[in-house]
């Protein structure tokens, strides 16, 4: 069993294709399968089953695939102790972040590790957020910084804020004179309102349904998009209102064009960081962790949040 076929096994099983496999290991197709087939014979079982094109590891594959993660995170962590050996300040840190917490967070918390970490290689995998516990869980990434934890029990979570969905409106609206931007809107007020909201399917456009539930009004959905900041430039430019994060409306180039409200308690989701327990945390990754929670919680934390 070489480091090479364990790479190309766990390729296999992870595009559940060759060809897909063979693309991410930049290799020819005809190798990939001529090294699957010399392992499988090596070790005189099938460590897959075909099906057409795809590729499903067999009860034998699964035991392979799950020795192959043990003997990586055993490799991983015995790497890392020899470099904390002298805290070394060289590395690797593989984070997991969605596209748009990528550009909200990273530069807060990269101007500060940076300047201290200059050798260390940041690498981001920017993914969707549904995806994102399960690669901290599979090893891909490092941590990962999530919204709305699942709460996996093989998990570590390092809570930042609580981050509130806000009611947003045009800066030029007549609901701006009666309402209180520090109190929770009463919905019903907008029942008529134009909005433009994420699409389903957004963790975004769920909390924005089950509000328009709770509040028993149809809102009158004029445009979707699966950009929250195409829906907050598109509120500012006084086409409708739209939900939005806290989070995204902090500091955004458009906030002073628009006025925002809490809904509710109800209507929050927490943001956290997210690591595989029991891991091996090198020095450099710690560091990572605390730099991101201070400089992440300084600028996003609302003093009146949880």
């Amino acid at each position: 069993m070489t480091d090479r076929q364990l790479e190309c096994i766990i390729a296999i099983a992870d595009h559940k294709s060759l060809t897909g496999a063979a693309k991410q290991l930049y290799v020819s197709q005809s190798s990939l399968s001529q090294m699957l087939t010399k392992a499988e014979k090596e070790l005189g079982v099938l460590l897959f089953s075909r099906t057409g094109t795809s590729m499903v590891p067999t009860y034998a594959g699964d035991q392979y695939l799950k020795a192959a993660g043990e003997i990586s995170e055993i490799k991983q962590t015995l790497a890392y102790r020899l470099k904390d050996i002298n805290q070394s300040r060289q590395g690797r840190i593989t984070i997991g972040i969605s596209p748009k917490r990528s550009a909200l967070f990273m530069p807060v918390v990269l101007s500060t590790y940076m300047k201290r970490y200059p050798e260390v290689e940041i690498v981001f995998l920017e993914e969707d957020q549904h995806r994102l516990e399960d690669m901290a869980l599979q090893g891909k990434v490092d941590l990962a910084f999530v919204t709305n934890p699942l709460m996996k029990k093989q998990l570590e979570y390092e809570y930042l804020y609580r981050e509130y969905i806000l009611l947003a409106l045009p800066y030029p609206h007549p609901l701006n004179d009666i309402l209180d931007e520090s109190q929770p809107v009463d919905l019903h007020l907008v029942k008529d309102v134009p909005f433009i909201l994420t699409r389903t399917g957004h963790d975004i456009r769920r909390l924005c349904d089950q509000a328009f539930s709770d509040f028993h009004i149809s809102p009158d959905i004029q445009l979707e998009s699966h950009s929250m900041d195409l829906c907050f430039q598109m509120t500012a430019y006084g086409i409708g209102a739209t939900m939005i994060p806290d989070t995204l409306a902090k500091g955004h180039p458009f906030q002073n064009l628009s006025r925002c409200y809490r809904i509710g308690e109800a209507y929050s989701r927490y943001v956290a960081i997210v690591y595989r327990k029991n891991m091996y945390m090198s020095y450099i990754l710690k560091e990572f962790i605390s730099i991101a929670s201070e400089q992440i919680i300084g600028k996003y934390k609302n003093d009146t949040a949880d």
